[in-house]
């Protein structure tokens, strides 16, 4: 699956999960989406220790979503973390 189409999964679910009406809950969505979209743009670059400290802020925010955990595991593969990537 490419990451691009995870990082729209992982916006559309979190948008899904939180939309409300209220004006924090639209900040809140919008923060988490910046996060989220650092992280890529980051990763894009190949600034990966960047990325994932974004991916790991984000997760904070969403620990059971598992598409966060897909992007951390895949980060830690192509940073040939195994290991790591393999208990994510």
């Amino acid at each position: 699956m490419k990451i691009t189409t995870i990082l729209n999964t992982i916006i559309r679910q979190t948008k899904d999960a939180w939309m409300s009406t209220t004006h924090t809950n639209a900040m809140i969505i919008n923060k988490l989406s910046k996060i989220l979209g650092n992280g890529c743009r980051y990763r894009q670059i190949g600034r990966l220790q960047h990325a994932e400290a974004f991916y790991w802020k984000f997760f904070g925010h969403t620990p059971d979503h598992p598409e966060t955990l897909n992007l951390l595991g895949l980060l830690a593969q192509s940073n040939k973390e195994i290991q790591t990537g393999l208990k994510s």
